[in-house]
């Protein structure tokens, strides 16, 4: 019998135990990376497990610090959610249990895509950069629904007895995404790359791979006036692709606005939803993505 046949049987007997013995079980705890696997998790989760996602609103999940007691947090949990692709930069300085650790992207790193870009800052935050390997492979709705399925599988391996409405409720979830993966598939067919479409940052990569889309990336900052330098090299990419549209991250404020529009160009909004957006959960995000999408073929 293989380790995790044996370790599953483990749980199992465990579990009926407890039960037997009238004893309550201790919920699973699971500490997540980032907002995506938040939200996959709780789609996927039954009673027996308390997911907890830590990380402030406004940071950037990819360059996140983790304070000591959220490390001691990580530490503890019995499971701990990661995307991978080199997402969590924290973890290079951190040492955390490796039998608790998932990484969700693992299965498909054979398909993991590179990316470049100038070092860069968010507002007063610390200068990175986005170059090595792309980090937002769940803008790919199949990628998304690979994690999602290395997490329900890791939580029935967790509680036996729950597996079969933790893949209820994989299914439902995979509806979904198949849904979104179905509108974002549509609209890349009928833009026939008519244009390269310029990104505000290098974040899209792999809904360009998935959906047919050509793009190239800037490396705007929404939280300050775009620059003269910014603005000169967007207008260097218009001239040479004959670009229309640019994707942006996030809403642009009315200064930025007035400076995109000058360029002639049409902007839309597609977020990654690394972190939560207040009002919304990941689901009305994504879906929100797809309608936003779909304004550059009108």
């Amino acid at each position: 019998m293989s380790l995790p046949m044996v370790r599953r049987a483990a749980l199992l007997i465990l579990a009926f135990a407890n039960v037997a013995h009238g004893l309550v079980a201790k919920p699973i705890e699971v500490e997540v990376s980032n907002y995506p696997l938040f939200y996959f998790a709780g789609r996927l989760a039954t009673d027996s497990f308390e997911v907890e996602f830590r990380i402030p609103e406004g940071i950037d999940p990819a360059f996140w610090n983790p304070t000591d007691q959220d490390l001691r947090a990580f530490q503890k949990a019995d499971v701990i959610l990661l995307s991978g692709a080199t997402f969590e930069k924290w973890m290079k300085t951190v040492t955390l249990p490796r039998t608790s650790i998932l990484d969700t992207s693992k299965e498909f790193s054979d398909q993991y895509l590179k990316s470049g870009e100038e070092v860069h800052r968010h507002g007063s935050g610390v200068a990175h950069s986005h170059e090595g390997t792309a980090i937002v492979t769940w803008l790919d709705m199949s990628l998304a629904a690979e994690q999602a399925e290395a997490i329900a599988e890791r939580f029935a391996e967790e509680v036996p007895a729950d597996e079969g409405a933790i893949y209820g409720n994989l299914e439902k979830l995979k509806e979904d995404l198949i849904d979104l993966d179905t509108r974002f598939k549509a609209v890349g067919r009928a833009w026939n790359n008519r244009s390269v479409i310029l990104a505000s940052h290098s974040i899209y990569h792999y809904m360009a791979e998935a959906y047919g889309f050509a793009i190239e990336s800037l490396a705007w900052e929404w939280e300050q006036s775009l620059s003269s330098t910014e603005l000169q090299e967007a207008e260097r990419l218009i001239a040479k692709h004959s670009s229309k549209w640019v994707i942006c991250e996030e809403q642009p404020s009315k200064d930025n606005e007035t400076k995109i529009e000058s360029l002639g160009l049409n902007y839309l909004v597609v977020a990654s939803s690394s972190n939560r957006i207040r009002g919304h959960d990941w689901l009305e995000i994504m879906q929100r993505n797809a309608s936003n999408l779909e304004l550059i073929l009108e």
